[in-house]
């Protein structure tokens, strides 16, 4: 009897922790990074002034729940006192959707910004089912073209540079996949060759990511395990990877690419290129232009 008792309640007790670890998961997918400009976190920004603000804004990769989070990296590296961090990034993001939610990075007062924006318009651009995808998640009102990324990114600066004192930093893409000669590849080349140029026209630093990524590339042959088209399901098994405590970097050994652990989300080399990228470019600020703590 006990026995029959017994088995019916351990699994029962399993199948909670199951429940727990697939809320936890999910999560993932729809929370909004801690950092994020929300008010609460605004309140606390100006209970505790700071004489700089570094708003990162960006995608997934930004907001870094489903992959090693380079914010996070960047959080340790200068005295709390000195600098704040605010994440602007959110899941699933393209250019369109970042510049829609503007309102709460201007109302963080940032004195740097650094913008990493476009991996998901790149891969909307690759197929209908995509673009409908981001479509149906209200990401986007029509379809994404490179034209209407070029427009939304103009849109982000002039409003960060009319609005704000901050000086601004912009990122080229990361690869999706390691294969450089794929057509997904190609039309990020073509998307990052543009923000240098921006950059170039309008003042702002310029972060060479894609280009440290592609250096490294370039010192070992990287035979790719699985394909671009396989970028989904591998997003969905690091999910449940990550339920039942399997590591990122893990994931990414696992999916065999040292880049990223599913082709879209950084493992930790990629989040230490871009965190020391941000990291440089900050600094030079915080050095040569020493600001006041606001009211």
């Amino acid at each position: 009897m006990n026995a029959a008792i017994g088995l019916p309640a351990i699994l029962l007790f399993f199948s909670f922790l199951a429940a727990l670890r697939f809320i936890w998961g999910m999560r993932l997918l729809f929370k909004k990074p801690r950092a994020y400009p929300s008010e609460s976190y605004l309140r606390k920004l100006r209970r505790h002034p700071t004489p700089h603000v570094l708003a990162c804004l960006g995608d997934s990769i930004t907001q870094g729940d489903l992959g090693v989070s380079y914010v996070r990296m960047l959080e340790g590296r200068w005295d709390a006192r000195a600098l704040s961090i605010v994440n602007a990034g959110i899941n699933g993001d393209l250019a369109e959707s970042l510049w829609r939610r503007l309102d709460a990075v201007i109302a963080a007062r940032p004195t740097l910004v650094t913008l990493l924006i476009g991996t998901n318009d790149v891969n909307a651009a690759m197929s209908p089912a995509n673009m409908r995808r981001y479509i149906k998640q209200g990401k986007i009102a029509v379809p994404s073209t490179f034209e209407r990324y070029q427009e939304h990114v103009r849109r982000t600066l002039d409003r960060v540079r009319a609005e704000t004192p901050a000086r601004v930093a912009i990122l080229s893409l990361p690869f999706i996949t390691t294969e450089l000669a794929h057509p997904v590849n190609v039309l990020g080349d073509r998307y990052s060759a543009w923000l240098k140029e921006l950059a170039s026209k309008t003042g702002a630093a310029y972060l060479p990511l894609r280009e440290a990524q592609k250096a490294f590339l370039a010192e070992r042959v990287v035979p790719p395990k699985y394909g671009y088209a396989d970028a989904d399901r591998l997003m969905v098994r690091c999910v449940f990877g990550r339920m039942f405590g399997v590591g990122w970097d893990a994931l990414s050994r696992i999916h065999g690419n040292p880049l990223s652990v599913d082709h879209l989300h950084s493992n930790t080399r990629t989040a230490a290129m871009i965190a020391d990228l941000v990291a440089g470019f900050a600094q030079e600020e915080l050095t040569r232009k020493p600001a006041q703590v606001g009211p």
